[in-house]
């Protein structure tokens, strides 16, 4: 997978870059990288750019008409079909109940 490649050659750059050592290091990173705060305002754009990939993934694989098999997770009250759900329970949702409540749910396998 593309992301995977590219998330592996940066870990591998920026470790480069803290260690000092910058024989094969892609020079973009290493110029972005440099000077006061660039590794965590680097960081942090990662991470928000892992969260939309991670975002996308899901929404490129869900049907709109279709019904998706979930357990509650937990983590706060979530009302589904009127009723409270217990962490485990399974609940068929739409593509945008995933969409929106991924944190709370997790796929059934």
């Amino acid at each position: 997978m593309q992301h995977d490649g590219a998330m592996g050659q940066y870990q591998r750059d920026r470790r480069a870059v803290i260690e000092g050592v910058l024989d094969g290091v892609n020079a973009e990173i290493a110029a972005a990288v440099r000077g006061t705060g660039g590794l965590r305002k680097q960081q942090r754009r990662l991470e928000q750019l892992n969260d939309e990939y991670e975002r996308l993934q899901k929404v490129a694989t869900l049907d709109p008409d279709g019904r998706y098999r979930r357990r509650f997770k937990g983590g706060g009250n979530c009302t589904f079909d009127g009723r409270v759900l217990q962490p485990g329970e399974v609940v068929d949702l739409s593509a945008n109940q995933v969409l929106h409540w991924a944190d709370m749910f997790e796929v059934v396998s």
